[in-house]
């Protein structure tokens, strides 16, 4: 069962002024400012697949926000198409500071687009990409 609406969701949230923006499970703007000034966000919730289409969502929202510093979707299933759609606004947003797209099964294709995308951007400092099975060749 996929869960495109909620990454859908988040998308529309991403994409909200600071003073809109909730993150790390807050939900909630009011809290998120107080606890973080909007610069977190988190959307981690296991998938089965098929959450390519709310990764467009959401790397469309990054690309005009300058405000998230960390941006975690864990385990949101989003494989290569999410990655290439990821790629672009990692590359792009200058205010992230952290991405974390572990287990979301890019396989090697999809944590190579990010690598690249990672060294085009100056301000990112950690890129995690573990537990997306790239496989012992590409090492």
């Amino acid at each position: 069962m996929t869960d495109a609406p909620r990454l859908k969701r988040a998308a529309q949230i991403a994409s909200s002024s600071a003073a809109d923006l909730p993150c790390v499970g807050h939900w909630t703007p009011a809290r998120c400012q107080r606890d973080c000034g909007g610069r977190i966000f988190t959307v981690t919730q296991e998938a089965d697949g098929g959450e390519a289409e709310g990764a467009r969502a959401l790397a469309g929202a990054l690309l005009n926000n300058d405000t998230l510093m960390y941006f975690s979707i864990g385990s949101n299933a989003i494989g290569v198409e999410g990655a290439k759609s990821m790629a672009t606004a990692v590359e792009k947003n200058k205010a992230l500071k952290l991405v974390d797209l572990s287990e979301n099964d890019l396989g090697a294709e999809g944590c190579m687009l990010m690598a690249k995308a990672a060294t085009q951007n100056t301000t990112l400092t950690t890129l995690d990409l573990e537990r997306n099975e790239i496989g012992r060749a590409h090492v």
